[in-house]
């Protein structure tokens, strides 16, 4: 009995011993390891001491300004000195002209005019155009300025198209700038002057307006009717009754201190 329970705890410790073994070896094979090691954290970097470093400040660049395109303004067209009285218009406008074309190339000299007015049929002057029988009535316009009036018709007599047109002009003097014929004869000139510059045109008597003029250019033609281009002298005493021939009366004394007081061109225009 004794040797039976020797056995029995022999074959106890066998046991135990085995069972340690082989949890060892199940240890190794699952490849257990220990805890890690704990590593200890880095030191802090310590903060640098002393005044930061300021970078510098950039130099500004200096763009240089373009220089501006110089503008070529035109050069101002300078006023004529004076503007030529002719037989057959006026400066740059010829009789037979439209009158639109006429009063934009005179506003352009003279500036806008004073006055412009127009009649149809009758005119202060009379009849307009001197119509034939049965022709419409005709329109006069008559377009002022200082010193200046412009004569503007549409009637067979000049032309018939259902346009204004040129016809004759005036001056009275006062005109900026100044009125003067191709010898340098205007409104002031005196008689004298006027004998010097034109001796083979004597003064006669308009029985019309009765007073004294002389021709200075004409007649010539101007869309079939005749035109011519007149100087009206004043301070010339008339005879009375002024006979109908006025051709050769000779001028009375006194004559030399006339001067020109109006100047006529062209048809049209009212003389009397």
């Amino acid at each position: 009995m004794r040797l039976v329970f020797v056995c029995w705890l022999v074959l106890v410790a066998l046991a135990a011993s085995g069972c340690a073994s082989d949890t060892n070896d199940q240890s190794i094979e699952t490849g257990e390891q220990s805890a890690p090691t704990a590593v200890p954290a880095p030191e802090p970097t310590p903060e640098p001491t002393g005044a930061p470093t300021t970078a510098p400040e950039p130099t500004p660049t200096t763009v240089p300004t373009p220089e501006p395109t110089p503008t070529t303004e035109p050069t101002p067209i300078p006023p004529p000195t004076s503007v030529e009285l002719r037989a057959d218009g006026i400066g740059p406008v010829t009789f037979g002209e439209p009158a639109t074309t006429v009063v934009a190339e005179l506003v352009a000299i003279f500036g806008e005019p004073t006055s412009d007015e127009s009649w149809t049929g009758q005119s202060p002057w009379g009849t307009v155009g001197q119509p034939a029988p049965g022709d419409p009535p005709a329109t006069l316009r008559v377009v002022a300025w200082d010193g200046l009036t412009g004569y503007f018709i549409d009637a067979p007599l000049f032309r018939d198209d259902g346009v204004l047109h040129l016809t004759g002009w005036s001056a009275t003097g006062g005109s900026v700038p100044p009125l003067t014929t191709t010898e340098g004869l205007g409104v002031g000139s005196a008689l004298a002057q006027f004998q010097s510059l034109r001796p083979d045109a004597a003064p006669v008597i308009s029985g019309c307006f009765e007073r004294w003029f002389a021709h200075l250019g004409g007649p010539i033609l101007i869309n079939g009717v005749a035109s011519d281009m007149i100087a009206v002298f004043a301070d010339i005493p008339t005879p009375d009754p002024i006979p109908g021939d006025t051709s050769g009366i000779p001028l009375p004394p006194g004559a030399e201190n006339a001067v020109i007081t109006e100047i006529y061109g062209g048809e049209g225009q009212p003389l009397c």
